[in-house]
């Protein structure tokens, strides 16, 4: 798949949405997770701030699935990605 527009990704979320699908991105800051995350930070072996996206039932009480990501456009993009294989869709711009 190639890379997505924001429009197409918009089309996706509103989809995703209107069938009941709630998409949760949530950034940590990982210097507040561990002190030993400062040394990794430091020497670029993992990211101040990460993502989780995850994606919930319409009544938010059901996990359905769940990522770690290193930016917030590639959490978005994994969400986008796991919406049209999991919906077998295909969302077309017009």
């Amino acid at each position: 798949m190639s890379e997505m527009n924001i429009e197409h990704q918009s089309l996706i979320l509103n989809q995703m949405e209107s069938e009941g699908y709630i998409l949760e991105i949530v950034p940590h800051d990982q210097s507040e997770v561990s002190s030993d995350n400062d040394e990794l930070i430091e020497k670029g072996m993992l990211k101040k701030i990460t993502y989780t996206a995850s994606i919930f039932n319409s009544d938010i009480t059901d996990l359905i699935d769940a990522r770690s990501c290193e930016t917030f456009a590639e959490a978005l993009k994994w969400a986008t990605k796991w919406y049209l294989s999991f919906s077998k869709k295909k969302i077309e711009i017009q």
